[in-house]
């Protein structure tokens, strides 16, 4: 979870990790699979039920990619959260997510929105 502080001249964010845990044993499984566009293995596999005003599934009040990962993984090793590597906040394909601290995910997002705009001055 980003809160948004105030301060003179502006306005500073800190992230603080929601620490609401998911109780794998009040997941369902087929239910939860019902929701989700499945195609390919390399392809982004979209969660067709309802959505968080972030833009992330919401499954039980669960962010869909995390449910995903645990469904798959496990447990979600301690001081990660769970990063796309397709940065597709709707996609909730298994194979395209992994367990990452904060600064990692913030990295990769800075990385690819770097990568996306020098392509687009290329064009």
């Amino acid at each position: 979870m980003v809160k948004r502080k105030e301060k003179p001249g502006g306005f500073t964010f800190t992230y603080k990790p929601k620490s609401k845990p998911i109780n794998t044993k009040l997941i369902n499984e087929k239910e939860f699979w019902s929701l989700v566009d499945v195609k390919g293995v390399d392809e982004c596999w979209l969660w067709k039920g309802c959505y968080m005003s972030g833009g992330y599934g919401n499954f039980h009040d669960f962010t869909t990619h995390t449910v995903s990962y645990i469904i798959k993984n496990g447990k979600i090793p301690e001081g990660k959260e769970i990063c796309h590597k397709c940065n597709n906040s709707k996609c909730v394909n298994p194979n395209h997510l992994y367990a990452g601290t904060h600064a990692d995910n913030m990295k990769d997002i800075h990385k690819k929105y770097i990568h996306k705009k020098k392509w687009k001055e290329l064009l």
